[in-house]
């Protein structure tokens, strides 16, 4: 048993965060209630996800991020999963994050990769990793017991390890002296990106894997999550192999940087989430010279991800590099860093249909998923379900601010999911014009029917995992199964885009 932390004032404080993942996370909240009801002068505060609540200490299932950051900032000490992005955010805050990783003996996630990242990351003294009760509790109450965190930030200043992004990205700057362009270390400009962008969970992973069949293609997935679930999570390339033992993408980095052992992962993370998120729309949309600083911090980034886009051209030896990233920031960002080599896939599907699966439950690494080119993302991510009034504001701005692109002259086509699903040679042709290449060979396409290949993406849909005959089955549970009221609030918010896209009955859609 943890000792009463008695001698302690009363405005010390605990922040424990499970993240989003649909697994519970029992053992967590249970351990920190347990130290909560042993040390009552500490105000704790538990974000349990799908856990049992806690009883002592305060418990919210799920946190806004900006009030997770806020009390990350002002929290003594914060207790995390072993999530990537949560253990950066953790670090941004100023803290040495107490890391207890999910473990799959007790079904708290699909696989193991969060205990071999987080002990490769305790090799490197980055995080305090903990495993049991008692060392969660030795933690927290050596934790408790040291000066105020802000305190001490301000007597000795953060260490590496747990600098704000902005710090390490600026010492990234600093380091490489002066931006003027974004070319990539060889002097090769970075060139012809095809990117599928739009909502989740409207077929991006189908629509990248029939691409990838066409001559000059190569389809990699969900670029934008090469660093955290290729690089540090070791989460598994389509072709079957860990990240780590695939050997296309081994040549990719040894032809990128001389081999991925050479850059610092969390280095790169660290510049991506200070350029590639949605808060930075506003920056990646203004004319470059607007803020220096934070043109320094995109030309810093694109130094590891366009090396990545040549070194997939080089080894795949297709011209055209096939992103099904999504994100709206992502395109954004390709924008200024790929330039006119950018084409842009608009995917969209029907408001209601995307509302009704962001509310359900997926899994990434359940194989036996159907090939309807319905999205997931990954454990951390994928689980997280979204009401649907929240699913609509979304919708709306994210599809208005992919149709913006064309005023900005990026080349885009905007397909519909439900059309691809209907009439996949047409509108396959229809993005294939956008490369120059509308008289490739899609034989591959029978009726109601893919013959997909191996592929080596990251990121998406079970059926990534699928080769072979993938039926093409339309998804529109939602007509029958989506709560009327929540249809209607989904209609009414996305009508001017349901209207655009032709989804209104009056366009001859019901």
């Amino acid at each position: 048993m943890s000792e009463r932390v008695t001698e302690l004032p009363p405005d010390r404080s605990v922040l424990l965060t499970v993240g989003t993942d649909h697994h519970r996370f029992d053992r967590a909240v249970r351990w920190l209630d347990e130290w909560a009801e042993a040390n009552p002068r500490v105000a704790c505060t538990v974000q349990y996800g799908t856990s049992t609540p806690p009883s002592a200490a305060v418990g919210l299932d799920y946190i806004p991020h900006d009030e997770l950051t806020a009390a990350m900032q002002t929290a003594d000490a914060v207790v995390c999963h072993g999530g990537p992005a949560t253990i950066l955010e953790v670090q941004a805050s100023g803290h040495r994050p107490l890391v207890l990783p999910r473990d799959p003996a007790y079904d708290e996630h699909v696989d193991d990769h969060q205990m071999r990242f987080t002990a490769r990351l305790a090799a490197h003294g980055e995080i305090e990793l903990v495993h049991d009760r008692d060392s969660l509790w030795a933690a927290l109450d050596a934790a408790v017991r040291a000066p105020r965190r802000a305190a001490a930030l301000a007597k000795t200043g953060p260490r590496p390890a747990v600098a704000t992004l902005g710090t390490v990205i600026e010492d990234a700057i600093r380091s490489h002296g002066p931006v003027d362009d974004v070319r990539t270390p060889d002097g090769a400009m970075p060139q012809q990106v095809l990117l599928i962008a739009g909502m989740g969970r409207s077929g991006s992973t189908l629509l990248d894997r029939m691409l990838g069949r066409v001559d000059g293609c190569t389809s990699v997935g969900e670029v934008v999550h090469l660093w955290t679930r290729g690089l540090l999570e070791g989460q598994p390339c389509a072709c079957g192999r860990a990240f780590e033992d695939c050997p296309f993408w081994s040549q990719v980095g040894q032809h990128a940087f001389g081999g991925w052992s050479q850059i610092d992962p969390m280095r790169v993370v660290a510049a991506q989430h200070a350029v590639e998120r949605d808060r930075y729309l506003p920056l990646l949309a203004a004319p470059v010279g607007l803020r220096p600083s934070f043109d320094r911090a995109v030309a810093e980034y694109g130094r590891y991800l366009l090396p990545v886009y040549d070194a997939i051209r080089a080894i795949s030896g297709s011209p055209w590099v096939v992103d099904s990233s999504k994100h709206v920031a992502t395109a954004f960002l390709l924008r200024r860093l790929v330039g006119h080599d950018l084409r842009v896939v608009h995917l969209v599907r029907d408001s209601r249909g995307v509302a009704f699966s962001w509310m359900k439950v997926k899994r990434q690494f359940d194989r036996a998923a159907g090939g309807d080119g319905e999205e997931t993302d990954d454990a951390d991510a994928m689980m997280t379900r979204w009401r649907p009034g929240q699913t609509a504001g979304r919708y709306l701005a994210y599809n208005a601010l992919l149709d913006g692109l064309r005023a900005l002259d990026v080349p885009t086509v905007r397909v519909a999911y439900e059309s691809l699903i209907a009439q996949p040679t047409e509108h396959l042709a229809r993005v294939l014009d956008l490369i120059d290449r509308g008289d490739a060979d899609l034989s591959f396409v029978g009726e109601g029917v893919a013959d997909l290949g191996t592929s080596h993406t990251i990121g998406g849909n079970p059926m990534r995992f699928q080769a072979g005959p993938v039926p093409l089955r339309l998804d529109e549970q939602w007509r029958t199964a989506l709560d009327a009221r929540d249809r209607a609030t989904v209609t009414a918010v996305t009508a001017p885009l349901l209207a655009a896209y032709g989804y209104l009955p009056r366009r001859g859609r019901r």
